[in-house]
């Protein structure tokens, strides 16, 4: 009689640790966790997601590859707030009831507040006991970690590719002349380099009466994008990052960068869910951001050059 020999579930994830720490592609990290969650769990289905750019948890890696739960779920999107509540999403939830599974587990993967992935477990026969939800809790902070490290979007390395971007186009728009123009590439760089939904410049006469000098994607909320200028202006907050409702483009928090000291005009960017710049990327922007005021500056002494040679000639 031959008896089948399991790993235990700390052996499993110590497997699937060593082999991410070797690998360069989130896709290989994902499926490396996944197969780890199904076996240290005994989960008849087992769910990675990772935090897209619209702001959604997003299947990425399922196993066991044979589950015929996993149909349920493959290349769904969630929302965050169920599985932020320890809730499965929709689509594994539907997979689960239709199963019958006595046990379901969800664990956000977190890096500080933000939430960037998902881990699911369904098993069919039995319910998660005490010592599965901490294995859980483990793969999650795995996932965190490799998300950070590989993800395209999210990683080390993206955030310093975001930073070099903004620092060569900081440079390019000091070297500019029209002031609107500035304005406009400025915002539009920033909302590209950053993935705000929306972004937006303001400038403000001595009065700290509000103009919007240029936009992107700023369909509405501008009132209430407009009084959290006004404050940073008023307190000369250099960098903020603040949770509103009725933000534009459908954002959740907003970034506002005052431009100048005092304050002429401010960058201000809005972002969904948990997609804002963490604290470590704001000095990248903060940089970006004194770039775009220098050029903001240098383009209204032009024009104003301009105009004041015009009335000479006229004279």
């Amino acid at each position: 009689m031959i008896l089948e020999t399991r790993r235990l579930p700390v052996e499993a994830l110590a497997a699937a640790a060593r082999e991410i720490a070797g690998t360069e592609e989130l896709r290989t990290a994902l499926a490396l966790l996944v197969g780890a969650a199904a076996e240290a769990t005994h989960a008849d289905l087992a769910v990675v997601r990772v935090l897209d750019a619209g702001g959604e948890l997003t299947t990425r890696a399922i196993a066991p590859a044979s589950s015929s739960l996993g149909a349920e779920v493959a290349g769904s999107r969630s929302p965050i707030a169920p599985l932020a509540a320890g809730e499965l999403s929709h689509p594994a939830e539907r997979a689960a009831e239709r199963a019958g599974a006595a046990g379901r587990l969800a664990v956000a993967a977190r890096l500080g507040s933000r939430i960037v992935g998902s881990v699911e477990l369904v098993r069919i026969a039995e319910p998660f006991e005490a010592v599965d939800e901490a294995t859980a809790e483990l793969l999650a902070a795995q996932l965190a970690l490799a998300v950070r490290s590989l993800g395209p979007e999210t990683g080390v390395a993206a955030a310093g590719r975001r930073a070099k971007w903004l620092e060569l186009a900081g440079e390019a728009l000091a070297a500019g002349g029209d002031s609107r123009r500035a304005a406009q590439q400025a915002v539009r760089v920033a909302v590209e380099a950053t993935g705000a939904r929306a972004g937006a410049i303001w400038g403000a006469d001595a009065e700290r009466k509000l103009e919007l000098i240029a936009s992107v994607e700023l369909d509405t909320g501008a009132d209430v994008a407009a009084t959290i200028v006004r404050e940073a202006i008023d307190t000369w907050t250099p960098a903020t990052i603040e949770s509103h409702e009725g933000l534009p483009a459908g954002a959740t928090s907003a970034v506002t960068l005052a431009l100048g000291q005092p304050a002429f005009a401010a960058l201000q960017l809005f972002y969904v869910a948990d997609t804002a710049p963490t604290e470590s990327e704001l000095p990248a922007l903060a940089a970006f951001a004194a770039r775009a005021a220098h050029a903001l500056r240098a383009g209204d002494r032009a024009r104003d050059t301009e105009e004041e040679l015009d009335r000479t000639r006229a004279l």
